[in-house]
């Protein structure tokens, strides 16, 4: 059996503060990979946190792609409040289909200064230019609610997929800017107005 927890400790003594770990678990609506009865949970075998932490607002945010490649994966979001832990934030790049996993190369998410969420999301299903809710190869912006406000997408995305060129470098906000700067194998940088 699988368990990944957050653990939230004094740093006085090291030890757990109240409340202190909570098992990480997670589902959203769809179809994806994984799915069972119209619901996509969190796979702690399969999920590997890559992306560093973020502390937005009093919320931590925790990003995820695969461990070793492994399916069934998606990208994930998960916040949690940073004075109890209780969750208050669920996203998943790619509910309706697979991958889509969130590798930052160990950067952690970035916002901007209204608290929007930016992320990189590598290799996978990618169906929003027709409607669709997936995500995979994408730049995100997305809201503290959990909502997609605007994304990007490079033209060639099922060439970057199918030759692992997926982004993966976190966002770069350059400051006194509405910029924000993203890349990946493929060697170039995406310049973007947030």
């Amino acid at each position: 059996r699988f368990v990944q927890r957050l653990h939230a400790l004094d740093i006085t003594t090291g030890n757990n503060r109240p409340g202190s770990p909570v098992v990480i678990q997670a589902s959203v609506t769809g179809t994806g990979d994984g799915s069972g009865g119209g619901v996509v949970p969190f796979n702690a075998r399969t999920h590997n946190q890559r992306a560093g932490l973020m502390l937005l607002n009093g919320v931590v945010y925790i990003a995820w792609a695969s461990h070793c490649d492994q399916g069934p994966y998606h990208g994930w979001i998960l916040g949690y409040n940073a004075s109890n832990l209780q969750q208050s934030f669920v996203y998943n790049t790619t509910p309706d289909g697979g991958w889509g996993g969130i590798w930052q190369s160990g950067q952690a998410l970035s916002a901007d200064p209204a608290g929007n969420i930016y992320t990189l999301n590598g290799n996978g299903d990618f169906d929003a230019n027709s409607g669709g809710r997936n995500f995979g190869t994408s730049i995100q912006k997305i809201s503290p609610a959990g909502a997609v406000l605007d994304w990007f997408t490079p033209y060639n995305w099922q060439f970057l997929n199918n030759t692992d060129g997926d982004l993966f470098w976190g966002a770069v906000h350059i400051p006194n800017t509405n910029l924000v700067l993203g890349g990946g194998k493929q060697g170039l940088v995406y310049v973007l107005d947030r």
